[in-house]
Order: structure tokens, then sequence, then C-alpha cells
């Protein structure tokens, strides 16, 4: 991601002795450390997903849970509200009239790490056509689910107590180095704290626009930006090592919704991947049961 702040974050962090070494260490937290990543859809969208390599990542502002999106800068303003509650009441002031700069461009794909879930199975599973893909990130996370810093697969915080600890933390750390900054001359014209609040709510895999194509589906709401995984990164970026990886995606299992018709449907799956050259993948039923 290009956001202003965590570029000079993880950038510059690395190679010194600073106190926003902590900022990027607070960020890695909510990198998703698991093997497993699940990803719920239907026989279309695995059809899709298989032969581009990829999945779609849409525009955030689009997304269902726009609320939620909007909840880490809120958050965020919370925190410096209360951080600096004990100062001069012009500085108050200042602060609740302060706007949030302008939103970046977010790209996102939702994973889950519940690989049967009967809640994730009520929205996709309908007509019996729903699937949970399961994605092995054990040795497969680069390059599909991480490529520092555009993209990366990370936790969702839904926790307003986790979500205000982690912002006064961050907050903390980055005060502290903007204001050794100014000491030493450096000046700060803007910091677009509403990337970094992002890092509570946008945390599967995402990207910020950068160059990619941006493609167009249709929906009942118009016309829906998006962006495809595969185009993230191209070929002669990858290291000749990993050049294999990008062949195919970590896919190890794809766990079958609630059907009458699990033994027709293994069948078609299974003819489908080895024509696809996946093998070594298994196709499994729910196990919930199905309720017609």
């Amino acid at each position: 991601m290009n956001s202003k702040f965590e570029d000079f974050a993880l950038s510059r962090l690395i190679s010194f002795d600073s106190p926003l070494y902590k900022v990027s260490d607070l960020i890695r937290q909510y990198f998703y450390q698991g093997d497993k990543v699940y990803h719920y859809t239907n026989f279309d969208g695995l059809k899709g997903i298989i032969e581009s390599n990829g999945f779609w990542l849409t525009e955030s502002t689009f997304m269902n849970d726009e609320q939620e999106l909007n909840s880490g800068p809120l958050k965020l303003q919370e925190a410096i509200k209360d951080h600096y509650k004990g100062s001069a009441q012009i500085f108050i002031e200042a602060l609740a009239n302060y706007k949030l700069v302008p939103r970046l461009d977010y790209y996102i794909s939702c994973f889950s790490k519940e690989p049967d879930s009967l809640d994730l199975w009520r929205t996709y599973s309908k007509n019996e056509t729903g699937i949970s893909i399961e994605f092995d990130l054990k040795d497969g996370k680069f390059p599909h689910f991480e490529g520092l810093p555009e993209y990366k697969i990370s936790e969702v915080i839904y926790s307003d107590k986790i979500k205000l600890d982690f912002i006064h933390k961050l907050l903390i750390v980055a005060i502290t180095e903007v204001e050794n900054d100014l000491l030493n001359g450096i000046n700060y014209t803007d910091w677009n704290y509403e990337d970094t609040a992002n890092e509570v709510r946008i945390t599967h895999h995402r990207s910020e626009k950068s160059g990619q194509t941006i493609y167009f589906r249709s929906s009942k709401i118009g016309l829906i930006p998006y962006i495809k995984s595969n185009e993230l990164y191209t070929l002669d970026q990858i290291p000749d090592e990993k050049k294999e990886l990008t062949k195919k995606l970590p896919i190890s299992k794809i766990i079958v919704g609630p059907t009458r018709y699990f033994l027709e449907i293994k069948r078609s799956i299974g003819f489908f991947l080895h024509y696809s050259e996946y093998e070594n993948v298994s196709v499994v039923p729910s196990n919930i049961p199905f309720r017609g």
C-alpha cells in the first residue's frame, strides 16, 4: 500500500533506529499469521478464480460494510481528541474542526478463518452452489496473498476496545517521532492519518490503485470498480526461485456447501481441477447437513 504514512514508516524504519520502528511492529501484529484461509464463493467464482489465477478485489467504498470501513478513521479522531484533552481550549476547538483527508483507493477481497461456517453458507450456498476454497499459506503466501508494501492479508479488528488500544499505541509512537522530527527541522505539510486508521478495518487482502487496470462489473447499484490480484505483480518483479509459485494458487481443499448432490458436484469439480492441472486438491462435503 502506498499511503504517505506507511511508506515513510516501513521503508525508513528498517534501516534507522527510530521510534517509528515500533509502529511497524504494531502494524505487523495484525498481518495474518495462520497457515490456512478460506474463500467462500459459488461454482462460477471457483471457475473464475482458477482460470484467471487470481481474485477480484472490490473498491472499498462499494463494499457492503462501508460503515465498518469508516470505523478506523473515526476511532483515530476520537483517540487524538482524548490524547490532547488537557490541552488549551483553542487547540481542542481546532481538533473538533479538523477534516479527514480524502480517502485513497483501497481494493479488498474477503477471506475467512472458518472452513465450514453456517452463517457464510447462508450467504453463499443459495441454490446449493456454495463452496469454500482452502488456501495453504504456509508456503504459498507470496505472491498471491502478500507483496509488501502494495498488498497483504491481515486480521480484521472488530472489537472497539482493541481498535482503541492499537490506535493509542500507534498515536503515542507517531507523535513522539513527529515531535522529534520537528525539533530537527523536518516539517510535515500534512499527515494522511486516515490511511493509518484504515489498518483497523481494511485488513484483508488489499491493494491501493497504483497503475493497475481498473475493471467494472454491473450490479443492482450500478457499475462496481475492481482490480485483479494477478495484476498486482509482474514476473520481472518476482525472484527467479519464486516464479514457479505464480503459476497456480495454493489451493489445498474445496469444501462443498450443504447440498443433496455432493457426489455429482465432487465428480465435476474433480474433473475441472484435473483439467486445470490442480492435483492433490481434496473435495469434501460440509459437515453441516442440508435442509431443503
